[in-house]
């Protein structure tokens, strides 16, 4: 894949795109403190079959924001993926998101459905169903993004992969080095994400997830109690939606089980 950068509604995005331009698109979407390159595994499986285009979200590798801090919001950065897939003269794109990534891929869907031709959704959340559970979470992620930008980074990512969703990770010390090997000292950018971006002001998506079209797969690991549960009510709501729990994977499936991660994508995006 080459890198390349295209400057879009005050966000210059940067992204790693596969040779081949006339394979159907692909669109990657990394989850927190990600980058374009978390999916590189996965599109070096998919290349010759697809045009895997993945891109850094704001606040993250090398995407720059040349704006206000509201530039790095869920509206304006999906306003900002709308114009970069037509600036690549894409009319429709299959997409690949991933927790973060999958919010906010769940928003682009919702509201920019012509564009996207299937959808693939990885430990996913709509969002937060109160407005007491975001004025919570809201608090929460202050506190958070104080704490990211007051605490030696190198510290900070060793706290973060100790939390309970990532405890599947922690059981192969290896393969959990190179994941925090991968992870870029962008601290103020996480921040600015987190504020702006974070599930706690995002709008909620619950009640709009009815009325999507688009093929949808979800996909969760067996081992993310809380993220299997997110999936299978999403599953519910969704019209047609497809469902695919990956056994003894946690919440960073497409990392942990990248072969089987790739049968399940294959499987779909090819049906």
């Amino acid at each position: 894949m080459r890198e390349g950068s295209v400057f879009e509604h005050h966000i210059k995005f940067n992204y790693l795109e596969s040779e081949d331009k006339k394979a159907p698109p692909v669109l990657m979407l990394h989850g927190f403190m990600g980058s374009s390159q978390d999916f590189s595994v996965i599109a070096t499986f998919i290349e010759n079959d697809f045009r895997c285009i993945s891109i850094d979200l704001p606040g993250h590798g090398e995407t720059i924001v040349n704006g206000s801090d509201d530039f790095y919001s869920m509206e304006k950065t999906a306003a900002g993926i709308i114009e970069f897939i037509s600036k690549k003269n894409i009319n429709k794109v299959d997409l690949i998101a991933y927790s973060m990534g999958g919010r906010l891929g769940l928003y682009l869907v919702i509201n920019y459905p012509k564009y996207f031709d299937k959808v693939i959704l990885e430990s996913t959340s709509p969002g937060l169903k109160s407005k007491t559970d975001q004025v919570e979470r809201i608090e929460q992620d202050k506190k958070l993004a104080k704490k990211i930008l007051n605490t030696n980074f190198n510290d900070f990512i060793e706290i973060w992969y100790r939390q309970p969703l990532f405890a599947s990770l922690r059981c192969d010390e290896v393969k959990l080095r190179r994941m925090i090997e991968t992870r870029k000292d962008n601290s103020e950018g996480y921040a600015l994400s987190l504020l702006n971006m974070g599930t706690g002001v995002q709008p909620s998506l619950w009640g709009k997830l009815k009325n999507i079209k688009t093929p949808t797969l979800l996909i969760a690991g067996e081992l993310d109690v809380k993220f299997k549960t997110i999936a299978k009510e999403m599953a519910v709501l969704i019209p047609g939606a497809n469902l695919n729990i990956i056994p003894n994977a946690g919440h960073n499936v497409h990392f942990e089980m990248p072969e089987i991660y790739v049968e399940t994508v294959n499987n779909f995006l090819n049906k």
